[in-house]
């Protein structure tokens, strides 16, 4: 399977340090670091209209950005679109944790897609991070090229993440089945948000071309 090198180590809680490097793909993918933004996170509009949101500040670069609670997780299912940004600037959902009021989250399951036609499935518990796609040595996970993802801006993208009643998680994208029998890093973990990421600055081109991705909860 074709597939981006997306290493990953934990930093502090909720931070993470993301270095990619190309692998089997015509392009380098550059160093990224990746934390999650220490920001309140953005409002979420659960009526079905669109969510937009738009990053153009360097300050921003290097960051993760999260909605607020999709949840109680039941079964959660969301459009996106990506309008511009780095390719390989990943944004999906995030599931499977123990929410918290300050809004940062901890252990928990990430589903990412990108306009480059790749998606990311892991977890993180204690510390570590866990490749669910294909077995990989500890702190390490890929971007997977995908024929179920839809390539390009603007392009709509629909996720569904849906809790078994073992309490397990089956992953979707587009009505497509990617996992099943998911296991929360936490015990009960039933928190689910939106989430999307800035890359570096040399991968972003501020301020003339943001990051902007939108989503809506179906």
């Amino acid at each position: 399977m074709k597939k981006i090198a997306f290493v990953l180590s934990a930093l502090v809680v909720c931070a993470a340090l993301i270095s990619c490097a190309s692998k089997k793909e015509e392009e380098p993918v550059p160093e990224v670091v990746e934390q999650s933004a220490p920001e309140t996170p953005v409002e979420v509009q659960q009526s079905g209209a669109w969510q937009e949101n738009s990053m153009s500040n360097t300050a921003q670069c290097g960051y993760f950005f999260t909605s607020r609670e999709l949840g109680p997780l039941g079964t959660v299912e969301a459009v996106f679109k990506k309008d511009s940004g780095y390719e390989h600037g990943g944004f999906g959902f995030a599931f499977g944790y123990a929410p918290s009021p300050d809004g940062y989250i901890q252990d928990f399951i990430r589903l990412d897609i990108t306009t480059s036609g790749n998606y990311a499935l892991y977890s993180l518990k204690g510390g570590v991070y866990t490749d669910l796609v294909e077995a990989q040595p500890a702190n390490e996970a890929y971007l997977y090229a995908s024929g179920a993802v839809k390539k390009g801006n603007g392009q709509e993208n629909t996720l569904k993440v849906e809790k078994n009643a073992d309490g397990t998680f089956t992953c979707y994208i587009n009505g497509q089945k990617i996992s099943e029998k998911l296991e929360a890093p936490v015990k009960d973990g039933s928190g689910i948000c939106a989430l999307f990421s800035v890359g570096s600055e040399s991968q972003e081109q501020f301020p003339d071309n943001p990051v902007k991705v939108s989503f809506k909860v179906k």
